[in-house]
């Protein structure tokens, strides 16, 4: 019996725990949060390629 209420407390703790944790994590889980990541990372990749062609001479990556 007391093993069985132990357990339930233990359980009952992570519950709490994972629910806390879900709670500081779910802003990050937005759609509007995920969208805006995506469309950054895509964005960072772009301006890297364009200073990337801009920096090779001869190459016609200038001001476009």
């Amino acid at each position: 019996m007391i093993k069985g209420l132990f357990w339930v407390a233990v359980g009952a703790a992570g519950a709490l725990q994972a629910d806390k944790w879900f709670q500081k994590r779910k802003a990050q889980f937005r759609p509007s949060a995920v969208t805006g990541r995506l469309l950054d990372t895509a964005n960072a990749r772009l301006e890297q390629s364009r200073a990337r062609a801009a920096a090779v001479p001869g190459s016609g990556g200038g001001d476009i």
